[in-house]
């Protein structure tokens, strides 16, 4: 037990870095699109005229274009990091372009390499305030608190009701988790153990969330989370690119546990929480399959038009199969490659990672996870994902003024 408590007390020191006191209005606007994601989950309706209905998408798409107009006028000076950051993210954003238009596929995966790439460049460079913090901390927990209220057997109610899909549900409480979280490590800390006791109640409403929604991957996200954060040693997370490696870990075995999963698991025909194997049987079984049948086409993509689609009427299941399926091997490598450059900036020069960028970066290893079960890669609410890997460049560049 003392030797638990220490571990947890290693990430409630008093911040070393302060928050800056005006929050840019880039990172205002972003802030904001998080908290919408969120609340779209709270009514069946909402929920279709975001995600299903293409609003969100498009709402995404258009606010981070104009943030990165604002981002672009706002800086008369960019170093040589920037412009090596700037010039890799708009060569994805155009081998996406070339990628839809080879296959006909369709532009849906460039606006959404878009929001990803741009969102990580914007947060980089923005300051961020407490209050900002507080606010969108507190938005997020009311909308928990909203989701746990109505959770109670949620997965069977989802079918004889007009529901939003449990997978979603069950994502939102590991999105709500990873991020409470984070910005608890804002927070002054001069009362460590009411911080702890937070902590310990917001992961206990996404466990239950989580479980009354049946949620397979989310809850192999939250075991993992809670793995990383409480018991890998701190030293080790500071060990130069450890955290890193194992994020390219965790992107390479997203592929590979698909294959094991159809050799290992579907033959035992187990019931996990109370579901079968087989629609990701299905679905895995059709990419390995029908991946390599066009040589081009299996390097630079399918595209959304594909076939796939007429026969599933959805993705994989699974973030990495989707990107590399959608956009191509070639995509999904230069999308890792963009994510591992990132987290690889942060351990650059001999200074000392501080708590915000260690704990970030957990954070974003547990949506990693949490995509191995994922519904889609390009539905608005994978914004999740990747304001928290902008976070971490913010919170890394803070620490180097």
């Amino acid at each position: 037990m003392m030797r638990l408590k220490r571990k947890i007390n290693l990430f409630s020191p008093t911040p070393k870095v302060p928050l800056e006191a005006k929050t840019s209005p880039e990172a205002v606007i972003i802030l904001l699109l998080l908290v919408i994601a969120f609340a779209s989950c709270l009514d069946m309706r909402m929920f279709q005229v975001y995600f299903y209905q293409s609003v969100g998408y498009l709402l995404n798409v258009f606010t981070i274009a104009v943030c990165f107009g604002f981002y672009i006028l706002r800086h008369k000076k960019y170093t040589y990091k920037d412009i090596k950051l700037i010039a890799f993210a708009l060569f994805l954003i155009g081998y996406c372009v070339v990628s839809a238009l080879i296959t006909n596929g369709g532009m849906r995966y460039v606006g959404t390499v878009f929001n990803t790439v741009i969102i990580v460049i914007i947060l980089r460079d923005s300051n961020i305030s407490f209050r900002a913090v507080r606010n969108t901390c507190f938005a997020i927990v009311a909308i928990m608190l909203c989701i746990a209220m109505g959770s109670g057997g949620y997965y069977n109610n989802q079918f004889a009701n007009d529901s939003i899909n449990s997978n979603y549900i069950a994502q939102l409480s590991v999105a709500g988790m990873v991020y409470v979280n984070y910005f608890l490590c804002f927070i002054n800390h001069s009362k460590p153990h009411r911080i702890e006791a937070a902590r310990i109640i917001i992961d206990a409403i996404s466990f239950y969330i989580i479980w009354e929604c049946q949620s397979r991957g989310s809850l192999l996200a939250i075991v993992s989370f809670v793995g990383m954060f409480y018991f890998l040693p701190k030293k080790l997370l500071k060990k130069k690119n450890f955290i890193t490696v194992m994020s390219g870990v965790i992107s390479v075995f997203g592929v590979l546990m698909t294959y094991l999963y159809l050799i290992i698991v579907v033959p035992t025909n187990a019931l996990l929480m109370g579901k079968s194997t087989l629609t990701r049987n299905k679905l895995w079984t059709y990419f390995w399959e029908n991946v390599g049948n066009n040589r081009l086409k299996f390097f630079i993509g399918y595209g959304t038009n594909d076939s796939m689609r007429d026969v599933f009427g959805y993705g994989f299941h699974n973030i990495s199969l989707g990107i590399w399926y959608d956009i191509g091997l070639i995509g999904f490598l230069l999308f890792t490659c963009f994510i591992l450059w990132n987290m690889r900036e942060v351990y650059k020069g001999n200074r000392e990672l501080n708590m915000f960028t260690i704990y970030g970066m957990i954070g974003f290893m547990t949506f990693q996870i949490s995509d191995y079960f994922a519904i889609t890669f390009t539905g608005p609410l994978v914004i999740w994902n990747y304001i928290m890997l902008g976070f971490i460049a913010m919170a890394q560049k803070r620490g180097d003024r």
